[in-house]
């Protein structure tokens, strides 16, 4: 069946899309919305609708609807039995709502309810259909739950390194007067005995400062940089070809893909910032193929890093008409799958020699910035998309 519509467009139908098109109310709706006229072509889409199709206006107004909501598994006689749906909707003036259906959308299957409503303006009938992606839905409250979460765990954290940072700072200030004044404080030559036992206790505190030292910086790690974000307009391609360019004369067994998309346009962002972020990503992936022993755990280790554009995009409570993404990719083992759902929390690591703060602060500087995060792993792909906004939104200075 094809999935283009008849070249045939009732003269209303323009200045209907031209209507709706002006109209922000529909255009803001968090439901997608097609109209349909009454030989049941496309003749209006709004802007949820092509998130939740995972397409542009102009392909769902060259699309049918016959094609779009037919179900995965539904036979030939989609249309006819549609086509009476929308009749007998339409006499009885009776809107009807199916859930939990696998269609085929435009370009992939979608699972959504969908909802017909009749309709008229200006005494023209019109078809008003209502798309959920039920996936979706549940996609956008998962990582809202999840940033939450996040949220207060990075808190907590970071209150408890606020109250062991000045005791930290109080047991390595004892211990560096203690090796400073300890040799004043015996007489060694009156015992000669105590000489030895005097290095022992050299070499305690030092153990006692060299430790305290790695904690402070840890702590100082969890509690963050104090620096303000300089945001600046920023090429996304110069932090990433910074961070490749280093990692690739280290890693000379890897083979970095750069796959971009040198269209895109610059955002305002912290370069310093970035060049953390895709250093720890990157650099993560490397060490995601290789062993203990330096051995690489693939034939072929593969890291790819992916520049694209995505349309209609739902970062926490705020749609975007449009975002970037920045794609890490390797061919590595993947992650663990208990782990995968802690993966961006302190001090969680799958590594025997990590910290489990890189993830972590790379995503307070993607929050800071006002995008998004996810990660997908499987044997032979570990996925880390991250989208940025273009334009941001009352910029916070920390």
């Amino acid at each position: 069946m094809s999935n283009t519509t008849s070249n045939i467009m009732p003269s209303i139908v323009p200045n209907f899309a031209e209507q709706f098109n002006k109209n922000s109310f529909i255009n803001q709706l968090l439901t997608g919305v097609i109209i349909l006229d009454d030989t049941f072509n496309i003749c209006f889409s709004n802007a949820t609708s092509e998130q939740v199709l995972s397409s542009g206006q102009s392909q769902i107004l060259q699309s049918s609807i016959f094609h779009i909501l037919k179900a995965v598994d539904d036979d030939d006689n989609f249309q006819q039995k549609f086509s009476n749906q929308l009749i007998h909707a339409k006499q009885l003036y009776q809107a009807f709502i199916q859930h939990d259906v696998l269609v085929q959308g435009i370009y992939h299957a979608v699972l959504m309810d969908y909802g017909v409503s009749p309709m008229e303006i200006d005494g023209r009938f019109f078809y008003m259909i209502e798309l959920w992606a039920k996936d979706r839905q549940t996609l956008i409250q998962q990582e809202q739950q999840q940033q939450a979460q996040h949220a207060v765990t990075r808190q907590m954290i970071r209150n408890m390194a606020h109250e062991v940072k000045n005791p930290l700072a109080g047991i390595l200030g004892a211990t560096q007067l203690l090796q400073r004044h300890l040799p004043k404080l015996v007489k060694i030559d009156d015992n000669p005995i105590v000489k030895p036992q005097l290095e022992k206790i050299e070499n305690y505190l030092n153990i006692i400062s060299s430790e305290t030292k790695r904690l402070s910086e840890l702590v100082s790690q969890l509690l963050g940089t104090p620096k303000l974000p300089n945001w600046q307009q920023v090429n996304i391609h110069e932090p990433i070809e910074q961070v490749l360019m280093l990692l690739a004369n280290q890693h000379q067994a890897v083979d970095f893909v750069k796959d971009y998309d040198l269209s895109l346009p610059e955002i305002t962002a912290d370069k310093d910032q970035l060049i953390q972020v895709f250093f720890n990503l990157i650099n993560n992936a490397v060490q995601a193929l290789f062993n203990a022993q330096n051995e690489a755990m693939v034939d072929n280790p593969i890291i790819s890093v992916q520049t694209r554009i995505e349309y209609q995009f739902t970062i926490g409570e705020i749609r975007h008409k449009s975002v970037m993404r920045v794609s890490v990719i390797d061919n590595g083992m993947g992650i663990d799958k208990a782990l995968l759902p802690q993966i961006f929390y302190p001090l969680v690591t799958g590594r025997a020699n990590g910290t489990g703060l890189g993830l972590a602060l790379v995503q307070d500087i993607i929050q800071r910035h006002q995008g998004l995060i996810k990660v997908s792993s499987k044997k032979g792909q570990t996925v880390f998309h991250i989208y940025l906004p273009f334009e941001m939104r009352a910029i916070k200075p920390n």
